[in-house]
């Protein structure tokens, strides 16, 4: 049992390097050589799983990621009583409107979806796969 948890610990450690290495690599290559902005954050997220039947994937992306980005501006700006008390409470506290706003987001009051993500179909192969595949093949 003790040998199965420092295996696991060790397979999980070398997972980690493989992905964190394969998500620099691919980091370097989308920022530099082929001019794509993605961050580093994006990269190791995994792409929603989207019913695209009819279309091409980096099309349901971009349509999911523009719903996503007007529900996120919605929920900053039509607060419930809850989140306007708090937000009235940071503002005497001598916050600004949107530091408050971005305090209540980390404080996790208001939701919003992150879509900063690369746009890879999962059902062929993952982000986090393929920064691991990579990984594998570097090291």
């Amino acid at each position: 049992m003790l040998r199965n948890f420092f295996s696991d610990i060790m397979f999980r450690m070398i997972s980690l390097l493989f992905l964190h290495t394969g998500a620099i690599l691919r980091y370097i290559f989308n920022h530099f050589i082929s001019r794509n902005r993605y961050s580093y954050h994006a990269s190791i997220l995994n792409a929603p799983l989207l019913d695209h039947s009819g279309m091409p994937y980096h099309e349901a992306f971009n349509e999911w990621k523009g719903q996503q980005d007007e529900r996120n501006r919605h929920a900053c700006t039509q607060l419930n009583a809850k989140q306007q008390h708090i937000l009235e409470t940071l503002k005497t506290e001598g916050y600004t409107h949107e530091e408050a706003i971005d305090s209540m987001i980390s404080a996790g009051d208001i939701c919003i979806v992150d879509t900063n993500i690369f746009p890879r179909n999962p059902e062929h192969f993952s982000n986090r796969a393929l920064n691991r595949l990579v990984g594998l093949l570097f090291w």
